[in-house]
Formats: C-alpha cells, sequence, structure tokens
C-alpha cells in the first residue's frame, strides 16, 4: 500500500507499472474476493480505498471508526476488540473457503448462515478444555494476581497452559526472585534454626517452646519445603510439564467431539460427566478450593505475625533480648518482618493452588475421556479399533510427558499432606479453647479441604488403572473372529496397549501407585499418627 500524491497518468507516463506490489507493516481490514488476485503465487489485494460506515449488522462493522465488509471480517472485529495482521489471515481464508466451493459470491441471504458455519467450526477446533478446568483455572488467574507471576499462566483466550521463560519477561523474574529469596534461603534457615533449638532444649526441664507451637511451625516448615519442590518442578520440568497437559485437553476435546457431533464446540458436557459427578459440581468445588487458598493467605500470615508463630519471631526475640533494640528499630524490623511474611504466603499459597488444580484437572480429563470412551458400543471394523487405541496412546504419551512434574508433586503432596492433616487434627481437637476464632478454624477448614483433595485425587487414579484395563478387554472382545492383516496388525498394536496408571515417585524411581489402597493406608496413617500426637500431648495453650 503506497499514498500516491499524483494521479494514474503521471505514473504511466514514467514507464511500465509493476504489479508486484509493496510490502508495508499494514492491515487491509476489508479483503474481500472482488479486490483480491494470485499472481506468480503471490496472494494480491487490490483496493485500500476508503471504507464506507456502518449501515446494517450484516454488510459492516466498526473498529475505531474504521469499518470493513462484515461478512470477511474476523471474530475480533466483529466484537470490536483489538486485532492484529491475523484478521487480514481470516478474510483471506474464508475467500479460499469460497474458491474450494466454487462459489466467488456467496449470496447475500446464506452469508450470515456460513459465516456462523465458519466461526463455529473454529471454535470446535479451538476450543480444548472442559468446563470444570475454564472455570477453576479463571477463578485461580483473578484471585492470585500479584506484581510477580509464575511461569506457568492460564491463557483464557486459547483456553489452555501457557509457560513463560524468565528472559524478557521481569515480572517471573521477580517470582523466582521471591521463591529464591524468600522461601528457598532466608526461611529454610530460619526454621533450620528454629528446629535446632526446639531438639536442643528437648530433653531439658525448660523446653524452647510447647509442643503446640513446635507442631505449627513444623506444619510451616513442611509447607515451605513443599513450595522450595514445587519452585524446583516448575524452573525444570514445567515447559514440559505445559505441553502434556495441553496434549491431555486436546485428547479430552477429540472425545468431546466425537460424542456430541452437532454440538458448537466442547465446553458441551459429556455424557461421563452427568452420569458420575455431575460437571457443575465439580466446577464450583475446585472453584471453592481455589477461593480457600486465597483466603488463606492472609490467615497465614495472622497466624505468623501477630501470634508469633513464624519461623523469624523466635530469633528477632533472641535478639532483642540480647542487644536491646530501640522502638524505632523494632518498628523497621516488625515492618520488614510483616511484608516478608505477607510476599512469603502469597507465593506459597498460590503455587500449592497451582500444583493441586493441576493434577486434579489432568485426573479428571483422562478419565472422563476414556470412560466415555468405555461406554461406545462395540466396534465392528479394526479401522475403528485402531481409531480409539490412537486416542489412547495420545493420552499416555502426553501423561509421560507430564510424568516427571506429577510423581515428583504427587509423592511430597501427599508426604506433606500427612503432617498437614495430622497438625490440623491436634490442632482442632486439642486447641479449641485456647486459639482466636478465625486461627481454629482456618485449621478446621484445612482438614477438610486435605480430605477433600485427597477424596477426588485417589479415586480418580484408581479409576483410571480400572477404565483402561475394561477399554483393553472391550477392544480385544470386539476383534474375535475377524481375520485377515489389518485385524492382525491392531491385534499387535493392542499388545502394546498398558493400562493407565498414576505413579509418585522422584525421577525416574516410582515409589508407590495412586489407587483404592492408597487411600485406605493414607488415612489409616492419619488416624494412627493423630491418636498418637494427641495421647502424647500434655494439656497446654498458645500463649
Amino acid at each position: 500500500m503506497e499514498l500516491c500524491s499524483f494521479t494514474l497518468q503521471d505514473s504511466l507516463e514514467e514507464g511500465k507499472m509493476s504489479t508486484d506490489g509493496f510490502e508495508f507493516a499494514a492491515i487491509a481490514t476489508d479483503i474481500v474476493a472482488g479486490y483480491s488476485g494470485r499472481g506468480r503465487n503471490v496472494w494480491k489485494i487490490g483496493d485500500f480505498g476508503l471504507t464506507i460506515q456502518m449501515v446494517d449488522e450484516w454488510t459492516s462493522v466498526r473498529t475505531s471508526g474504521i469499518v470493513g465488509t462484515m461478512i470477511y471480517a474476523c471474530p475480533e472485529m466483529r466484537a470490536g476488540r483489538s486485532y492484529s495482521t491475523k484478521a487480514d489471515m481470516f478474510s483471506l481464508g474464508l475467500i479460499f473457503m469460497e474458491m474450494a466451493q466454487s462459489n466467488w459470491s456467496l449470496d447475500a441471504n446464506i452469508r450470515p448462515s456460513f459465516l456462523n458455519s465458519v466461526l463455529n467450526l473454529f471454535h470446535r477446533c479451538g476450543t480444548m478444555a472442559p468446563p470444570y478446568v475454564t472455570s477453576s483455572f479463571g477463578e485461580y488467574a483473578v484471585k492470585f494476581r500479584f506484581f510477580s507471576e509464575c511461569p506457568i499462566q492460564w491463557d483464557p483466550r486459547k483456553e489452555n497452559l501457557l509457560y513463560k521463560y524468565p528472559s524478557g519477561n521481569f515480572k517471573v523474574k521477580i517470582w523466582h526472585f521471591n521463591m529464591l529469596l524468600t522461601i528457598d534461603t532466608l526461611t529454610h534457615v530460619a526454621f533450620l534454626y528454629d528446629f535446632i533449638q526446639i531438639f536442643r532444649y528437648f530433653a531439658t526441664n525448660k523446653p524452647y517452646t510447647d509442643l503446640s507451637k513446635a507442631l505449627i511451625l513444623a506444619f510451616e516448615g513442611v509447607i515451605t519445603v513443599f513450595a522450595t519442590v514445587n519452585h524446583v518442578m516448575i524452573t525444570f520440568y514445567g515447559n514440559d510439564a505445559v505441553n502434556g497437559w495441553n496434549e491431555i485437553g486436546k485428547v479430552w476435546g477429540n472425545v468431546a467431539r466425537w460424542n456430541n457431533p452437532g454440538s458448537p464446540g466442547t465446553s458441551k458436557t459429556l455424557n461421563v460427566d452427568k452420569k458420575q459427578d455431575d460437571t457443575k459440581l465439580l466446577s464450583n468445588v475446585l472453584v471453592v478450593l481455589v477461593r480457600s487458598f486465597a483466603t488463606y493467605r492472609f490467615v497465614y500470615l495472622l497466624i505468623q505475625f501477630f501470634l508469633e508463630l513464624d519461623p523469624f519471631s523466635f530469633p528477632l526475640r533472641e535478639l532483642n533480648e540480647k542487644f536491646q533494640f530501640h522502638s524505632l528499630t523494632l518498628f523497621v524490623i516488625y515492618t520488614i518482618q510483616f511484608v516478608y511474611l505477607w510476599i512469603n504466603g502469597f507465593e506459597i499459597l498460590a503455587t500449592l493452588s497451582l500444583i493441586v488444580l493441576l493434577l486434579l484437572a489432568m485426573l479428571r480429563s483422562v478419565y472422563a475421556a476414556l470412560l466415555q470412551e468405555s461406554e461406545r458400543p462395540f466396534a465392528t471394523t479394526p479401522k475403528k479399533i485402531n481409531v480409539w487405541i490412537k486416542t489412547h496412546l495420545e493420552a499416555q504419551l502426553a501423561l509421560r510427558e507430564f510424568a516427571t512434574f506429577q510423581e515428583l508433586g504427587t509423592l511430597f503432596l501427599m508426604l506433606i499432606g500427612l503432617v498437614v492433616f495430622l497438625v490440623a487434627n491436634f490442632v482442632t481437637i486439642k486447641l479449641y479453647d485456647s486459639l482466636p476464632f478465625p486461627v481454629y478454624a482456618f485449621f478446621v477448614s484445612l482438614s477438610f479441604v486435605v480430605a477433600l483433595i485427597v477424596n477426588l485425587t485417589l479415586p480418580l487414579a484408581h479409576g483410571l488403572i480400572e477404565v483402561s484395563t475394561e477399554l483393553k478387554r472391550i477392544w480385544g472382545a470386539s476383534l474375535v473372529g475377524q481375520d485377515g492383516i489389518e485385524a492382525k496388525c491392531v491385534r499387535r498394536r493392542l499388545k502394546g496397549v498398558k493400562p493407565i496408571r498414576i505413579w509418585a515417585g522422584l525421577g525416574s524411581s516410582r515409589m508407590f501407585c495412586l489407587n483404592k489402597e492408597t487411600k485406605v493406608q493414607y488415612f489409616e496413617q492419619v488416624i494412627d499418627n493423630t491418636v498418637n500426637v494427641l495421647l502424647s500431648a500434655p494439656a497446654t495453650k498458645i500463649k
């Protein structure tokens, strides 16, 4: 496109005119079939003239005072949002579809329905996430908005996850700085000092602190350890985890479209969601979990700072007794401590909430997709069975890419959950009359939240084993009596299909599988340890 200050006759007098055109950073916004052409494998736009004002809904579109032909306008322009050069690519795509139909000029009466069908097609292809994912991660993005930014982010436009590297992203650099300085270094040093002092005075007549405070410090310590593990997981395995998680979403989307071919998108509820846990109920549960973690930020700060149960209170108390700080110095120290604990608590609970959401959404998506496959009628041809086996293998490959992140996170989530469950139960039963109500309510709700997460995670993990095993049996039964090379190839391929299992482990070492027995053993350990601590604890109050 070039602005000409002279007439066409002046250009002709100068010599032969080239039709190659010029390359400028411009957006045509009004690409139509009548002004488009192809020459030497290059698509050429022949009109960049002034556009007219909006006449009606189906003839023009207004975007910041500039209008274009509605039938070729992209969804962003139709909605009045900002757009980029992709708007022109969308218009060209519609022109190519007209060419494929050998219809260069669609009748004006059918243009709206044609455009809607195209937009529905794009929506079906672009939407991958089930409703409980979009609602929970959308809530997470709102509740945990901060001046720092975790590398794993939710993209509401594409409805999937994205991974941001520190290079060129200041907020991600701040997140790594916060995690490294406030959690990985200073907080661990303070906890190490506290626990050394506790064990040092444990055998004396005057212990360093009472058992109740020691247990609450242990609770805070394991939460901090888990935050450090999350930092390592996200830094080294986060990109692979995002890729695997998004692939799992694609598998769910494909199954949803196959079973709901007439729906405009994958957000239509699957049959399995209607028969099992209602999708709306699951969405509400995940949203409640996110809001609970968001509320815990303030209660966690209250427990640490105002009740002096943070790892820095004991060292600062000893330093004050030794050096007798001035009141102004103490004010500055306490202000820094408050800001530090606020940042610390926010980052810890944000990463914890993210890991829980990633795990639960992954398990539910794979389980829903495979269970829906198991409820299909028996296939009549090896070709159909081969397509289903391909979907199963795609889910396994996606889980394998997500596995390193998931196995490490699951291991520490289960181990640390034991300690958190133990402390929460102890405080709920033993310290009901010695804690402020908001603090006591925090530990009571924490017991329910941990139990809810365990009851959501372990049954889904066990269900994956059962449904994947049932799928292999169904496919094998469908091949009975079928001969030929294709059937033999499918049988051989079916032998490589293995049941999907969710493991917990460290690196390449898998320690235990999540199943029904794991749930029973988990709650047995919680009950036994809670009873032992309650029986060994003297009657005490938080002072």
